[in-house]
């Protein structure tokens, strides 16, 4: 098991590396939408290995297959959606869910009564599935800029957030205005709290500017490594100060 999770998550590294700043082009600009007709292919291809019963052809399309996957799976974390770990977690409460005839207390006497009762448990999802609020829905598995970048999609959606670019300038300076003024009245507490109101206001400019916050912010800390580590290597004299990074 420890081979597999380690060749799972070399596949997940590398599919990250050719989408990085140094990987492939035309890795890079991939989209949801234009691995769909990848996806189909290589799904018809996998179904044309099954049927001629070739276990090599058979294991090179699952792999093709799989790889698509992951990929999909990246962009979707990319932009906030989900992770592969929300994927995997969902699958496996899912199916621990319609098998309580394994997982649980259910006895059941053959196929067509456990036919049955998958279908009824289907049934029952759909309805928890409409009734679920935001909160519910919220990936836990995502860094908490792209939580906030996720959820500021979905309430823009939902039509709850008004105005456009010049709105949330305004927005995010009297946000920063209240957090100054809970520094300046020694209140850290009230401060940590409009902290977080003011990144949330950067999330919602990020994405009316059409960027992934979690990518400026990385994007900002290798410029702030560079920076440092320039000077590191290049140090001023005694008399001179030193650029604030910050």
């Amino acid at each position: 098991m420890d081979q597999t999770n380690e060749l799972f998550r070399s596949l997940i590294l590398l599919i990250r590396t050719l989408r990085g700043d140094n990987g492939c082009p035309w890795d890079q600009k991939q989209t949801t939408e234009s691995l769909k007709v990848y996806l189909q292919q290589e799904f018809q291809e996998l179904m044309e290995a099954l049927e001629e019963k070739s276990s090599e052809k058979i294991q090179e399309e699952m792999g093709d297959l799989i790889f698509l996957l992951l990929f999909v799976a990246e962009i979707a974390r990319e932009q906030g959606d989900f992770s592969i770990e929300d994927v995997l977690e969902n699958v496996k409460e899912k199916m621990i869910r319609r098998h309580p005839h394994v997982f649980g207390n259910l006895e059941v006497k053959n196929i067509s009564q456990i036919r049955k009762n998958w279908k009824k448990i289907k049934e029952k999802e759909k309805l928890l599935a409409s009734q679920q609020t935001l909160m519910d829905k919220l990936p836990r598995h995502l860094p908490g800029l792209l939580q906030a970048y996720w959820a500021m999609r979905k309430v823009d959606e939902m039509g709850l957030n008004e105005g456009g670019l010049p709105e949330a300038m305004e927005k995010a300076i009297h946000e920063m205005e209240k957090f100054r003024k809970s520094l300046a009245n020694g209140d850290h507490e009230k401060a940590r709290y409009e902290l977080g109101d003011l990144l949330l206001t950067l999330v919602r400019l990020s994405r009316l500017l059409k960027v992934n916050p979690e990518e400026v912010v990385k994007e900002a800390v290798q410029r702030f490594i560079n920076g440092v580590h320039f000077i590191e290597k290049n140090p001023l004299p005694k008399n001179e100060e030193k650029e604030n990074f910050l």
